[in-house]
């Protein structure tokens, strides 16, 4: 890794912004943190045109998306951070580009770049993309293969720790739900685990959940909170949900901790939904039907070693 792939380092004096009268609240704060940003510090003193560059570079260096030779097409790619490391991580030349950047905005010329003036949603913007890549159009796949490409190569590795997760979270609060005293300590104890799952996906995918996704999710987690403060009240639930063949068989504080690793699991599935940064094309999203085969395994072998004692 070079030194300008490296994060920075050392801490800079803070600097603080006055408040002008034209200005409002919120562009205070948003100047304050460009003038305090490491990143934005770092890429002006190595040439950068912007933080952003840092990310593609942090991305490059863990998953070695960019080979060289390859050749890229930068949507959306103003003010160029991500086109000028791109260009040279592949060894886009004047002689032979590589990269094409897009974007309604101007973007200053880069060498070994072809720079578009356009916005990538216009209906004329294929075509002219195409005409940029002019003789390497034997080289391009169309975006649906793309996306499959990128999820097998990038987003799988990923889905199955994100699967790991969900399923030790949902082992864990059935665990703990089944042997908890009061419904109390069941309510507490799946609230925490339920918040640490959603933030665990978000860092394991890079992308904190907007507005609309925050909402769903924690719609699903009050649903899991009341049902789990409830379920105490009769063995209904249980037997609706696992069925009364196999909720014979289970004590009713064993099949009520399966029930709430089945809800936190849910819960799971939804943040991953909403996390992930790519729809599913080549992988298969995760399934409650997955985490209830693996919660009603252990329910057995615990009702079966109860059973031995």
């Amino acid at each position: 890794m070079t030194p300008r792939d490296r994060a920075p380092a050392g801490r800079q004096l803070k600097v603080r912004v006055k408040t002008a009268k034209r200005r409002k609240a919120s562009s205070n704060r948003w100047l304050e943190r460009q003038l305090n940003d490491p990143y934005v510090a770092r890429a002006r003193a190595e040439g950068y045109r912007a933080r952003s560059a840092y990310k593609l570079i942090e991305m490059d260096d863990r998953y070695q998306i960019l080979k060289s030779g390859d050749r890229v097409v930068d949507l959306g790619a103003a003010p160029g951070g991500w086109s000028e490391v791109a260009a040279a991580r592949v060894g886009s030349t004047p002689a032979d580009t590589r990269v094409v950047a897009i974007d309604y905005l101007d973007m200053d010329p880069l060498a070994g770049v072809t720079v578009l003036k356009q916005d990538f949603l216009d209906d004329e913007a294929p075509g002219a993309l195409r005409a940029a890549l002019g003789g390497h159009m034997a080289e391009i796949i169309d975006g649906r293969d793309l996306i499959g490409l990128t999820e097998t190569e990038l987003m799988l590795p990923i889905d199955e720790a994100a699967r790991r997760m969900v399923l030790s979270a949902a082992k864990r609060v059935a665990l703990v739900t089944t042997v908890s005293p009061r419904a109390l300590v069941d309510v507490l104890f799946v609230a925490i685990q339920v918040i640490r799952l959603i933030r665990q996906l978000a860092t394991l995918y890079a992308g904190r959940p907007g507005t609309l996704g925050f909402l769903r999710l924690a719609r699903a987690a009050i649903a899991h909170l009341a049902v789990t403060g409830g379920i105490a009240a009769g063995d209904s639930l249980v037997q609706q949900i696992l069925g009364h063949g196999l909720a014979a068989r289970l004590s009713a504080r064993l099949g009520e901790g399966v029930i709430n690793g089945l809800l936190t699991a849910r819960v799971g599935i939804a943040a991953i939904e909403v996390c992930r940064p790519l729809p599913f094309v080549n992988g298969n999203p995760p399934r409650l039907g997955d985490v209830m085969a693996e919660l009603r395994q252990m329910g057995t072998d615990a009702s079966a070693a109860k059973t031995e004692d």
